[in-house]
């Protein structure tokens, strides 16, 4: 049969299978991802003995039900391979390399951004799109899709970028990402003297979820600040350009049915 369950958050879960009469099963490693459907095929032998057995299945890299063109990259893969959302979202077939905002030739102004599952759109300010704006720590999972995407979203010619951010637990956690750069730190080459285009950069993130009331109320916050200093050959004057980006999430499961965020 079907199962649904609206709330579980994306990643690697253990599926066990149970009925009065019937071996136990139990699939391990069941990766569940954003935008897709994810389809297991198990047996229930006749139980003879009271053993568990164990069975380890792996989720299909092509899904039959999904007909839409895109990506979705898991949390393991979005920490190994990009920095910032520019860095992911270029990754899928279809969009820009120079403009992560234009997909299949689309404008930035024809796609849509999802937070969590709600629509933060602003179609205005193409550069104010709350979805984009989050510190990138505090992205769990992101689903792109380019082409062929379901009419549930609607309102887009271009793309659909649906992101689902982090949540606190049980279990107090933090992270901690600090990084710096400047010329002096760069060799000079054939075609390049760092003295001549002095530049700084430096990043400071961190992140913090916990339990507020353990297994009722818990709490997730992220920060993110970038500067950067760049003065190109033969400027008289050196550009400065400073990145704050904060986050805050409250997870309320209010009764086994509600979840309050």
């Amino acid at each position: 049969g079907s199962f649904l369950y609206p709330r579980l958050a994306p990643g690697a879960l253990t599926v066990r299978f149970e009925l009065d009469g019937f071996a136990t099963q139990e699939l391990t490693g069941v990766e569940v991802r954003v935008d897709r459907t994810t389809s297991l095929r198990v047996i229930l032998p006749v139980a003879v003995f009271g053993e568990t057995v164990e069975v380890t299945e792996t989720t299909p890299v092509v899904d039959p039900e999904q007909v839409s063109v895109g990506q979705t990259f898991n949390a393991d893969y979005i920490r190994l391979t990009a920095s910032s959302m520019p860095d992911l979202v270029s990754q899928t077939a279809g969009v820009s390399p120079d403009n992560y905002r234009r997909m299949l030739g689309s404008t930035p102004q024809d796609n849509a951004f999802l937070l969590d599952g709600h629509d933060a759109t602003h179609w205005y300010q193409r550069s104010a799109q709350a979805a984009l704006d989050v510190p990138f720590d505090a992205v769990r999972e992101v689903a792109v899709h380019s082409a062929g995407f379901e009419a549930e979203y609607g309102q887009a010619t271009g793309g659909v970028v649906n992101l689902v951010t982090r949540s606190g637990g049980n279990d107090l956690a933090g992270t901690l990402d600090v990084r710096y750069t400047d010329t002096g730190l760069e060799t000079s080459g054939e075609h390049y003297d760092p003295d001549h285009q002095e530049s700084e950069r430096g990043r400071l993130a961190a992140t913090l979820g916990g339990p507020i009331l353990e297994d009722r109320l818990w709490f997730f916050a992220a920060y993110a600040g970038e500067r950067e200093r760049t003065t190109p050959t033969g400027s008289p004057t050196t550009r400065n350009e400073d990145r704050d980006s904060l986050f805050g999430k409250l997870t309320w499961q209010a009764t086994p049915e509600w979840t309050v965020t």
